[in-house]
């Protein structure tokens, strides 16, 4: 528990902290930022820019589309046999490519500095860089893990194995579609407005939006791991 706990109090920190920090060097008031409940205002429509719209769709779709096509032609290659039975997936996903790193200590303090950096830098560019509030959780997670010694979820990549990779973050934007579909027949609604992106919009959200669901899943397997490594720890056999 002593170690969950110390993730925890880590995760919490840098990301109230390191926001905070950016605002203050920012020099913005930081009240506004503190308040709670918060108060209704009126938000100006986000800023959209076809160059920004166009370089993060090619990220997603440089990350994602070898993703798809390794995943479709596994599928084709699958032999079905006679027995009935099958687990699920019957195949997986566990002969990708295998991706590792060299130095995983490096990369592990690495993250944690590039996070924090990034996490500040959020109060003060927050048009440019809010995509880090929902790619910087997994990141702290997975390099406090690594420096402890402890498996995370992108532990079997090194082994080709993607498998818990390509079904948390599917699991989490099929569910983000059935939220925000939810969401936009709601009598209260939540109505987006994100930087240099907020175009073509499924339900309230725009598309390339929906991308933010990929790291969140990978987060929700992530905290799920922390719980479960802190129950065996807790209950050692």
């Amino acid at each position: 528990m002593r170690r969950l706990s110390f993730k925890f109090f880590i995760l919490t920190a840098m990301l109230l902290g390191s926001p905070v920090l950016g605002i203050l060097l920012a020099g913005h008031p930081v009240a506004r930022y503190l308040e709670f409940p918060p108060e209704s205002r009126y938000v100006r429509h986000a800023p959209f820019s076809w160059v920004a719209f166009a370089l993060y769709t090619l990220f997603i779709g440089a990350v994602t589309i070898p993703v798809i096509l390794n995943a479709a032609k596994s599928f084709r290659q699958i032999k079905i046999e006679s027995s009935p039975t099958r687990s699920f997936p019957w195949r997986g996903w566990n002969d990708f490519k295998p991706f590792g790193c060299a130095h995983p200590k490096i990369s592990a303090y690495a993250g944690l500095m590039i996070s924090g950096a990034g996490l500040a830098g959020i109060g003060v560019w927050p048009d440019s860089l809010f995509s880090l509030l929902w790619i910087s959780p997994l990141i702290i997670i997975i390099s406090l893990q690594d420096l402890m010694g402890e498996g995370h979820v992108l532990s079997d990549m090194p082994h080709g194995n993607w498998r818990l990779i390509i079904s948390s973050a599917a699991a989490a934007l099929f569910c983000g579609a059935f939220w925000e579909m939810w969401n936009f027949y709601s009598l209260t609604r939540w109505e987006y407005s994100i930087p240099l992106v907020d175009r073509f919009k499924i339900f309230e959200m725009p598309v390339l939006g929906y991308a933010g669901y990929l790291p969140f899943g990978l987060e929700c397997a992530a905290i799920g791991q922390l719980l479960e490594q802190a129950m065996k720890y807790d209950n050692p056999l």
